[in-house]
């Protein structure tokens, strides 16, 4: 930056800029004009899809979210969901093959994930083309959950939603839950029934997550020690057409 002395002139000529600040006259080089090429323009728009997915699986999935407002979840979930998007491009093949690594993604980062709570597993399939169905084997809670000191009783939260892949728009969402008593009294085995529209080309997303009551002072109370707040993407899938009638 260059202060001017004898002559002051006001606005750009060629790729200097002279302007006032402060009462004092100043000059300064122009920024050069950056040209985006292609691959930048393809890389600019496939980012902005990504982010706007991600904004979608947060609303969507509200009900599992625990920390929602969380700048650096909302920073790390574009990062999977940018992964399948550029490796799987235009081909519906590729997005079935690829969108697995959206799975896994965890809610709460540093912590323990929603796996190493929930040992059981749970198994998610699409069994209409409106249907999506959540099946729970039997299971003895304090055997198969992992909990915090005095837990009395536990809570599980499924969400999920469907989203047009190209327009970003969400199709459809749902949400259950299962509250069950921490001890060793065995738990049927259960399915849990999600109607959700899942038309050819979605994106089907769906997170679960763990709520504990622990007793305190006599009083049952929600749990509030974050390690024991997991949430994750437990499924995601595509669909590229309508395998089931």
């Amino acid at each position: 930056m260059a202060i001017q002395k004898e002559i002051f002139v006001s606005g750009k000529i060629g790729n200097v800029v002279f302007y006032k600040m402060y009462g004092k006259f100043y000059s300064r080089s122009a920024p050069e004009k950056v040209t985006q090429t292609k691959a930048m323009k393809v890389h600019a728009n496939v980012f902005g899809r990504a982010s706007g997915l991600g904004r979608v699986v947060r609303k969507a999935l509200l009900p599992v979210i625990p920390f929602p407002r969380d700048s650096r979840m909302q920073i790390r979930l574009v990062s999977p969901i940018l992964g399948w998007l550029k490796e799987s491009g235009d081909s519906d093949s590729l997005r079935v093959q690829k969108v697995s690594q959206i799975e896994g993604f965890q809610f709460t980062a540093g912590t323990p994930d929603f796996f190493t709570r929930w040992k059981h597993g749970l198994e998610i399939v699409r069994s209409s083309v409106n249907l999506l169905e959540i099946k729970i084997p039997a299971f003895i809670p304090n055997e198969m959950v992992t909990a915090p000191k005095n837990t009395i009783s536990v809570k599980l939260k499924i969400a999920a939603v469907a989203i047009n892949s190209e327009s970003g728009e969400s199709v459809s969402t749902n949400s259950s839950d299962l509250l069950f008593n921490y001890d060793n009294t065995l738990v049927a085995a259960q399915t849990i029934p999600l109607e959700l529209k899942m038309p050819a080309g979605s994106l089907v997303v769906t997170g679960a997550s763990l709520e504990y009551t622990v007793m305190e002072k006599n009083n049952p109370i929600l749990n509030l020690n974050k390690s024991y707040m997991p949430a994750a993407i437990v499924k995601a899938m595509y669909i590229e057409f309508y395998p089931l009638l």
